[in-house]
């Protein structure tokens, strides 16, 4: 039981901030909102790749519910007897304001509904959030739909930064609001955005420094689909080739491994990545199992046979369609390699269109599409895929050869 003596150790920090509507990788839709609450204090200055303790650290987030009670508690002792019911009163409606911070907004049959109050967890499994009256609801997280949270100033800006593509800029106010966040939810959220931005921005080891510890606390993890794999065959540089088949060695994390052997399938290490691929077949994560699998793929494209296609179709049908892109532009690699332009055409411009936040991936989809057209001399709509790459992408490593190919048929005609 709570008592005004129990309660003077807790402090109260509060923000506000205002609302705004924000873009995120994966394609969801946030609102932030104002900021109340109270928490105890952190570790100040902790790295991004160094959060994994902090994480677990449960004790750090101090209930706004709990605060209010104390709050209760101290200040009850000093009024009248006859006004305590008057004052009771001010602080229930008081404490149920500020205690509506966030929204969830969730499927529940053939609609929808916007519910708000404060969320205390949100993992892979289920989200749980307590409203204003203090009942807590838990729902399955394949019914949320989008959130509209509760952000730090440092989270809102590096929002902002990121759906402006400002990725280096929006890394360094992402790694600002881990530092200042408090809620492991939210820690866990942060974390994911930080991997998009390093993947965007190039950094395969950052990346994973980021994505592991997210992993490791929610094994389920609504947020999967930022997990850095590579789905093309060029060769990977010696630093993080020593350091992929580090990953791959992780026999405490099956995410770890994966990552690795995504790495080293391009390396001399290759034989050690087909193995451990292939033992993910009982892998307790669905996803991991459909994902090593589909890597295993990008080792068969040279001697794939159209029934092989057929069944890697009805795979990816199978899978989450999270994380369907990557094995969308494998099976459009095959198709090409069977002079199946129109198909791979198509499943080319599937990981384009529909997973175009995965963009370390999209310009390698847009340039084989291209190349895909050019073949059946469809050369205006490849030309507007080369000049989507040199607008959209003019930095990625494909730019060159996009500018290339466009230059070559402006030649010809």
């Amino acid at each position: 039981m709570l008592t005004s003596r129990s309660c003077r150790n807790i402090g109260q920090r509060s923000h506000l901030t205002v609302k705004r509507s924000q873009q995120l990788a994966g394609g969801e839709r946030i609102a932030t909102t104002g900021k109340h609450g109270a928490f105890r204090t952190h570790p100040e200055g902790m790295p991004a790749t160094d959060v994994l303790a902090f994480l677990r650290d449960a004790g750090s987030f101090v209930d706004v519910n709990r605060w209010w009670r104390c709050a209760y508690h101290r200040l009850i002792a000093q009024i009248p007897s006859g006004l305590c019911v008057m004052w009771l009163g001010i602080l229930v409606i008081q404490g149920s304001t500020l205690l509506a911070n966030d929204a969830v907004v969730v499927k529940s049959a053939s609609t929808t509904r916007r519910i708000t109050g404060n969320v205390i967890d949100y993992t892979g499994e289920n989200i749980l959030i307590r409203h204003a009256s203090g009942r807590e609801e838990k729902i399955p997280s394949e019914n949320v739909i989008s959130i509209e949270g509760d952000w730090k100033a440092s989270h809102q800006a590096a929002n902002t930064l990121f759906a402006e593509g400002s990725f280096e800029a929006a890394e360094a106010k992402y790694r600002e609001a881990l530092r200042d966040e408090q809620r492991r939810w939210v820690q866990r959220r942060v974390l994911s955005q930080l991997t998009w931005c390093y993947r965007y921005l190039g950094q395969t080891d950052q990346a994973v420094k980021a994505f592991l510890p997210l992993y490791r606390d929610d094994p389920k993890t609504p947020y999967f689909t930022a997990i850095p794999l590579t789905w093309t065959t060029g060769q990977v540089d010696l630093d993080l080739e020593r350091r992929a088949a580090s990953w791959m060695q992780d026999e405490d994390s099956s995410a770890s491994r994966l990552i690795g052997a995504s790495w080293s399938l391009s390396s001399s290490r290759r034989a050690d990545a087909i193995r451990v691929l292939r033992k993910f077949v009982s892998d307790s994560d669905l996803r991991i199992v459909y994902l090593a699998e589909a890597q295993l793929w990008r080792t068969q494209v040279a001697t794939t046979q159209p029934e092989e296609m057929s069944h890697w179709q009805e795979r990816i049908d199978r899978m989450p369609s999270s994380i369907r892109g990557g094995p969308h532009y494998v099976l459009g690699l095959a198709q090409s390699r069977h002079a199946l332009h129109d198909k791979a055409t198509i499943s080319f411009m599937r990981t384009a269109i529909l997973y175009s936040f995965e963009r370390d991936l999209v310009p390698d989809s847009l340039l084989a599409a291209a190349r895909e057209l050019e073949t059946m001399d469809r050369t205006t709509e490849a030309t507007s895929l080369y000049r989507e790459i040199l607008t959209k992408y003019e930095t990625h490593r494909v730019a060159a050869e996009a500018e290339s190919r466009l230059n070559r048929l402006a030649s010809e005609r």
